[in-house]
């Protein structure tokens, strides 16, 4: 009886969420993973800061973010101070 075919979707998904969560862990280095899913409110919707800035590691400590417009900075500000 093979196992693995009627199962494979859900090992899939295993795996995706694993790497997902993984990613998520904090090493000590400022990493995108860490803001990238922080849920900005502008343009009267809701969605990941990823989809509103480029983020970059500038050093082992510190993210870059920057907004590609500049009006929804006080937006990405607020989203950030009210992360957990």
């Amino acid at each position: 009886m093979n196992y693995v075919e009627p199962n494979k979707e859900l090992f899939v998904k295993a795996s995706e969420h694993l790497k997902h969560e993984l990613l998520s862990l904090r090493t000590g280095r400022a990493t995108p993973a860490l803001v990238e899913d922080i849920m900005v409110e502008a343009y009267g919707t809701k969605q990941p800061l990823k989809s509103f800035a480029s983020i970059s590691v500038l050093d082992a400590k510190t993210l870059g973010i920057d907004p590609w417009d500049k009006s929804i900075m006080s937006a990405v500000e607020a989203a950030i101070r009210q992360s957990p």
